[in-house]
C-alpha cells in the first residue's frame, strides 16, 4: 500500500454508514496511526462522520512505533514525528 489520498483504508465510510443506521450510537475509530494516512483523507472522513452523526464521532489517534506497520504502508518510520506535528496537528486544531 502507498500513502496517497485514495488509499485503501477508508474507515470513515463504514463508520458513517453505521452512524446513519443507528442514530443513538456514538461511532469511534479506535486508534488511527495518523502518520500512515494522508491528512486530507482523515480530515474529510472525520468531518463527514461528525456531521452525519450529529457530533457522535470519536477519533483516537496515535503516532505508531512498529517498523512493520510503516513498511506495509510504504512510509518512512523516521518521519512519523515530523509528519504528525507538521501535517496532522494543524488539521485537528484548525
Amino acid at each position: 500500500m502507498s500513502l496517497n489520498h485514495d488509499g485503501p483504508v477508508r474507515f470513515g465510510l463504514l463508520l458513517t454508514s453505521i452512524a446513519m443506521q443507528f442514530p443513538s450510537v456514538s461511532v469511534a475509530t479506535g486508534i488511527l496511526l495518523l502518520p500512515l494516512h494522508h491528512p486530507l483523507t482523515i480530515a474529510e472522513e472525520m468531518a463527514t462522520m461528525d456531521a452525519v452523526s450529529g457530533g457522535r464521532a470519536i477519533m483516537g489517534v496515535g503516532i505508531g512505533y512498529s517498523r512493520d506497520e510503516f513498511d506495509a504502508f510504504g512510509v518512512d518510520r523516521t518521519t512519523r514525528t515530523e509528519r504528525f506535528g507538521s501535517e496532522v496537528i494543524p488539521l485537528l486544531s484548525g
